[in-house]
């Protein structure tokens, strides 16, 4: 394997680990709920296992100040190695949680706290590693190979979506309860073995600019460049929205409330996330030719349209309606996840890279992308009206869209300084 690929792979890597998790922990999100959280309220349950998916994306922004620093000051690998060994403790250690009936009020303080130790442990997996990959590339392929790290974020999806429905295929509801939705967590393990002995070999990339040992890169970064960490954020928060909307929290609506079979719609989430594997790549590949700025905005175009269809289908909820909607937000959605990474890493100059774009993605991620499950089941529980979170995702991608008007073209720009 020669270096480039080596680097591509070393940031795919962990990035398949982090959401794998994330994937796993939404998609048994109906069972945990009832180990973890239970209430004669099955909508209260629901709403309490979301919150705890939350609190590790609310941990993310104090993981990205964290690593960040040392990925400026230390250098990234330091930050890939350490981010990738905490986040398989993390997710090896969800599967042998304990359970309400087991020990009580322990299970969900438990279960709570590794959401927020995983938070903090990715709070610089997905900045640092675009990072690393960005400062190895050509300027010339930045888009197409950090587009690479997206795809790993979304093959974690895809490979928790399809272990979830191969699991729910096979066994039965009691089975899972029991003891089968365990499995993919302690599975998750043999990912993060293999990141750690990709990620220790590597070289690390020969940096132009370092801030001196008395400047903290925190402090520079929100001084000097926190227009930029403003932009960041606005980029972040359609597709973000979008896609947890899409793919996290739809799921478990199709099952709970207009009850598919949960191995249907996990076998139709896992097409959906593998379309847009093979898409990602592309729009990378697009915004080298072209520029950020025509991909993202068409991005922002294909975001706003597809939204609403998107809503609309899953309301319908047949496997027809389902499978529209899956394919209209893929599409959408990796129009976007292509040319985002190689756009964020670019707004931030080599110096405090890792801390601004680690803080600012974790901000975006904590208040409008992880949370959206949480944020959608309760808008629809308070207003008892199933079309009332539409309105909160077409605001956010509206929001991505006018950033974009105020970025400058990144493309083939020296980003050292």
């Amino acid at each position: 394997m020669n270096t480039q690929r080596r680097n591509v792979a070393a940031g795919v890597i962990g990035n398949v680990l982090e959401w794998y998790d994330f994937a796993v922990y939404g998609y048994m999100v109906a069972i945990i709920s009832g180990l973890f959280f239970p209430s004669s309220d099955p909508t209260v349950s629901i709403i309490a296992a979301f919150s705890a998916f939350a609190a590790g994306y609310f941990a993310r922004p104090l993981g990205g100040a964290i690593f960040g620093w040392i990925g400026d000051r230390y250098g990234r690998k330091v930050v890939l190695t350490a981010s990738v060994t905490m986040m398989g403790v993390a997710t090896v250690s969800m599967g042998f949680l304990p359970t309400y009936s087991q020990v009580g009020i322990i299970a969900p303080i438990l279960l709570v706290s590794l959401r927020i130790f995983q938070g903090i442990s990715v709070g610089g997996e997905y900045t640092g590693s675009i990072t690393f990959v960005m400062e190895h590339a050509p300027k010339d392929r930045r888009g197409w190979l950090t587009s690479w790290v997206g795809v790993g974020a979304v093959l974690g999806f895809l490979i928790g979506s399809g272990v979830g429905a191969l699991l729910t295929a096979n066994f039965s509801e009691t089975q899972m309860s029991e003891w089968g939705w365990r499995i993919p967590f302690i599975a998750g393990g043999l990912i993060a073995i293999l990141g750690f002995f990709i990620r220790r070999h590597l070289t690390e990339p020969e940096r132009e600019a370092i801030l001196d040992v008395n400047q903290s890169p925190i402090l520079v970064a929100f001084r000097d460049h926190w227009r930029q960490m403003l932009q960041l954020v606005g980029l972040t928060l359609g597709v973000s929205v979008m896609f947890y909307y899409s793919f996290v929290y739809a799921d478990d609506f199709l099952i709970q409330t207009k009850g598919m079979v949960q191995s249907q719609v996990l076998t139709i989430n896992t097409v959906g996330l593998a379309l847009m594997v093979v898409l990602i790549p592309i729009s990378g590949w697009l915004s080298d030719r072209y520029g950020r700025k025509p991909v993202l905005f068409s991005g922002g175009i294909a975001l706003l349209i597809g939204a609403p269809i998107t809503f609309i289908a899953f309301q319908y909820a047949t496997v027809t309606s389902v499978i529209i909607g899956q394919v209209v937000s893929a599409i959408a959605v990796a129009s976007i996840l292509g040319v985002n990474p190689v756009a964020l890493a670019e707004l931030l100059p080599e110096r405090v890279r890792v801390t601004g774009f680690s803080i600012a993605y974790g901000v975006a991620l904590a208040l409008f992308g992880g949370t959206t499950p949480l944020i959608i089941a309760t808008l629809i529980k308070e207003t008892q009206w199933a079309y009332s979170p539409l309105p909160y995702i077409v605001l956010l991608c509206v929001v991505s869209l006018i950033t974009v008007f105020t970025l400058k073209e990144s493309r083939l720009v020296n980003t050292s300084n």
